[in-house]
């Protein structure tokens, strides 16, 4: 079912720039982050490069922005990273669980962000080492204004096992759902409506991944072979918004 609307207040947390530019992807270094709880610095182990990341204007309407990050280990002992901890579940991050960096060592990271709501928001993500202190920390200021988007804004197996949500026009013009991509969803409505209501086939995701029919870079799957993620991609007949994306999560 469709959950009612909810009024979401975004919880942004203001930081000095170091580089400013409009729509850019900006960043500066630092080994020390700002405790937004306690108010004051807390040192990190880690150089973090760029520790605080501007998007700018980001949209629905385009694929998930992925940022690269490299995490340096300038001390002179080993480091481990236990996990990456968002704020959000609509940041990802492709670090492995216990993953090491010895004295000297340098690791690439990607964090991927998918535009959910609208409007300024800001996500972090923080380095946790095995004892759980903070090893370091990446902030991500952005600002989504989408022509269309969904509600809810991603979509998941256990919490919705009916795959159903809404692809709406915050003007509330109306438009088309075309087709999807990869094709295992269905609109309700033919025509062109302000609000339409889809709803993803789970069964057909599964023999898509299955049969080795996806060779998507959106799609991904796990060790055992079991799909976890995709990118589902609403085409619709709008010129400012010919694609709507939203994350779809096969949770256990």
């Amino acid at each position: 079912m469709i959950p009612k609307k909810v009024a979401v207040v975004p919880f942004v947390v203001g930081l000095a720039a170091c580089l400013l530019g409009a729509g850019a992807f900006t960043g500066c270094m630092s080994r020390d982050v700002v405790d937004p709880a306690a108010r004051r610095v807390v040192p990190t182990v880690l150089t973090v490069e760029p520790s605080q990341i501007d998007l700018g204007a980001i949209s629905q309407c385009d694929p998930p922005t992925t940022v690269a990050v490299a995490l340096r280990n300038t001390t002179e002992r080993a480091v481990t990273v236990k996990s990456a901890v968002s704020t959000c579940t609509c940041t990802t991050v492709d670090l492995p669980t216990g993953t090491e960096l010895k004295p000297g060592d340098e690791r690439e990271i990607r964090v991927r962000l998918e535009p959910w709501g609208d409007g300024p928001k800001q996500q972090f993500v923080r380095l946790v080492g095995d004892t759980g202190d903070l090893l370091g920390r990446v902030a991500i200021s952005y600002n989504i204004r989408s022509p269309l988007r969904t509600r809810p804004s991603g979509v998941s197996r256990d919490v919705n096992p009916e795959g159903e949500f809404l692809v709406e026009a915050p003007t509330r013009a109306p438009f088309r759902v075309l087709s999807f991509d990869p094709p295992v969803a269905k609109a309700r409505y033919e025509g062109a409506v302000s609000e339409q209501i889809v709803t993803v086939d789970w069964a057909a995701v599964d023999a898509l991944v299955q049969e080795g029919r996806s060779t998507s870079p959106l799609v991904t799957v796990d060790p055992s072979g079991r799909w976890s993620s995709l990118i589902l991609a609403v085409r619709t007949d709008r010129t400012d918004c010919p694609d709507v994306f939203v994350l779809v999560r096969n949770t256990p």
